[in-house]
């Protein structure tokens, strides 16, 4: 018990103090970039993001967590702000997307129709708060735990179900992988916390722990698994409208490929430039293809394709410029003369 509420409060404050350090770096960055114009990219952001995550966090819980389990069980002490956190605000809160998920729950029955791929990201954050208020509560014998995790079951067949729909039509990438795991732990910690007699509130670090270690390693890790997922899926389309035919691509006419099945295949070519996977369908092109930089290449296995790159159906192109803005950056900043120009592409 004193072992996670330790670590409940280390994670907290590490957040806290992570979030100030980014913020107070990223300000000096952007002092340094207009003071002195020396450009900063970025991409710099969210690196210095991931590094505070996931190095200055891990390191900064980590560090005042005494190894010896049993002199953190004679410190019998337990902060009332925690408590008083959790009755007052975690549990309004858990309620409140209780309300909702239980309402979208009665309408997916009544209509009989696929649940919204949106409404994952309640449930996780229903499940998240859900977990933190039982552990908060949790040496005060609450109730709490009793009522929440068999509630949570039903909401994780919804969640199964549009990951499921989601997959099913586009396939496996990071996120979503990330978010069946997730979901598989919840489940898990689920049905452990109902029928397990001895309930032991360290099972859900160390659960987690190991799902994300497999996560990470070996040959079904979350990037492997999605790179395969997107290839396999890519593979499907063409050889289904014969632009991939005996392994090599084939150019074809583009009015006989509908626009969706255009912009899919662009989608998925455009994820595995991103991902850097571009070298895995090299072998289906010409040999000179990988010659060309990455974005080059993009287009180019489109162009082999006789397709054109596009990520929005054409019927949405209108409405998106009516209904959008959109920002361009040029890495060139000099003054350009636009006088005997009337359009900007």
């Amino acid at each position: 018990l004193q072992f996670n509420k330790n670590l409940i409060l280390r994670i907290i404050f590490a957040v806290i103090t992570g979030g100030i350090i980014f913020a107070a770096l990223s300000l000096a960055l952007v002092s340094i970039d207009q003071l002195f114009e020396f450009r900063i990219d970025e991409k710099f952001y969210p690196m210095l993001w991931s590094f505070l995550a996931i190095f200055f966090g891990t390191v900064f819980v980590h560090i005042e967590i005494p190894s010896d389990f049993k002199s953190l069980n004679q410190d019998k002490s337990y902060p009332l702000i925690l408590k008083n956190f959790a009755i007052y605000i975690l549990l309004p809160i858990v309620f409140i997307y209780f309300l909702i998920l239980i309402t979208y729950l009665g309408k997916f029955l009544i209509s009989q129709s696929w649940p919204s791929g949106t409404v994952a990201m309640p449930i996780i954050i229903f499940s998240i708060l859900g977990i933190i208020c039982s552990v908060l509560l949790w040496p005060f014998k609450n109730n709490f735990s009793k009522y929440f995790f068999p509630a949570l079951l039903p909401f994780l067949g919804v969640y199964f179900i549009a990951f499921w729909k989601r997959i099913s039509e586009y396939g496996i990438t990071e996120p979503r992988y990330i978010g069946l795991g997730f979901g598989l732990w919840l489940t898990f910690v689920s049905l452990y916390f109902i029928f397990s007699r001895n309930k032991y509130l360290k099972m859900m670090p160390l659960s987690l722990a190991v799902l994300a270690l497999l996560s990470v390693y070996g040959p079904w890790n979350t990037f492997n698994v999605s790179r395969l997922s997107q290839i396999s899926r890519l593979e499907n389309i063409l050889e289904e409208y014969s632009i991939l035919v005996d392994g090599k691509i084939q150019k074809v006419d583009a009015t006989k490929v509908p626009d969706e099945v255009e912009v899919e295949i662009s989608s998925i070519v455009n994820y595995l430039q991103s991902q850097g996977n571009l070298k895995d369908i090299y072998k289906w092109f010409p040999e000179n293809i990988s010659k060309n930089d990455e974005l080059e290449q993009l287009l180019l296995m489109l162009e082999e394709m006789g397709l054109n790159y596009s990520l929005i159906l054409k019927g949405e192109n209108e409405s998106m410029l009516e209904n959008n803005s959109f920002t361009f950056i040029a890495d060139n900043t000099e003054l350009l003369d636009v006088s005997s120009y009337k359009y900007a592409v």
